[in-house]
């Protein structure tokens, strides 16, 4: 496993590396304008309530969400993470698939530039309510729809009917996850079934953290996002054009 430069030259002339505070600013003025601000007198004081709140309201931001608009947000995004100087040098790389029906980034491009630049590519196997492992694939093709969603998972066999890797065996350089809302200090919020921070722990237990990345739609970065201890942070949220580096990462 190698250790990767989270910043390095992270910037390419089409790129922005935003600074906390200019975002921050943005978000805060949008959130007042939906009645989310931070602190505001109607926000649910519990933590748990307060992630309810935000879903609702992201479920509704994603609803106005365009066809178009999310393609050209998930174009402009696959472009910004493979310009990305940290996802460049990944040599194995942990991918999310993505699903319609879900509103989420779209990840099909992203999937096929990893595999055309020989990059060893894990993608989600369910295996039950909260539980996941990351396989192995080789192409495309590995695919084939699960229920409920008909979101593409891989077999348990690859084509030679050997057992797929597993991404806790091979290791993983980079590993992008999708998500409900973002904010500027790497802080996320997901669906509530915890898939990733459960996945993310049972990785850690045996091997090294890999860099944690997220991809999302501009509408859904918000000002701050309501956390527990258990919740995973990213590193970096990138966005269309766009690079926001964790509270962890270096200034």
């Amino acid at each position: 496993e190698r250790e990767l430069d989270l910043r390095g030259n992270a910037a390419s002339p089409s790129m922005r590396i935003t600074s906390r505070s200019i975002v921050r600013a943005a978000m805060r003025a949008q959130g007042a304008g939906a009645g989310m601000a931070s602190g505001s007198g109607s926000q649910p004081s519990s933590v748990a309530a307060r992630k309810a709140a935000l879903r609702a309201e992201m479920k509704k931001r994603l609803k106005s969400l365009s066809q178009e608009e999310s393609r050209s947000e998930s174009a402009s995004i696959a472009g910004t993470l493979l310009g990305w100087s940290a996802f460049k040098s990944a040599s194995s790389v942990g991918l999310y698939v993505s699903c319609p029906k879900l509103k989420e980034v779209q990840t099909d491009d992203l999937l096929e530039a990893c595999l055309r630049e020989n990059k060893a590519v894990f993608v989600p196997k369910v295996d039950g309510e909260g539980v996941m492992r990351m396989l192995k694939i080789e192409r495309p093709s590995d695919l084939a729809p699960e229920p409920p969603y008909g979101i593409p998972e891989p077999g348990e066999l690859d084509t030679a009917g050997n057992p797929r890797a597993e991404a806790t065996e091979e290791g993983l350089d980079v590993l992008i996850v999708p998500g409900v809302a973002f904010d500027d200090r790497g802080r996320r919020l997901g669906r509530g079934a915890g898939y990733y921070d459960r996945y993310l722990a049972s990785y850690q237990a045996r091997r090294r953290r890999p860099l944690v990345a997220a991809v999302c739609f501009s509408c859904q970065v918000v000002e701050e996002v309501p956390c527990e201890a258990h919740d995973m942070r990213m590193d970096a949220v990138l966005t269309p054009g766009e690079v926001l580096f964790g509270e962890g990462a270096a200034e």
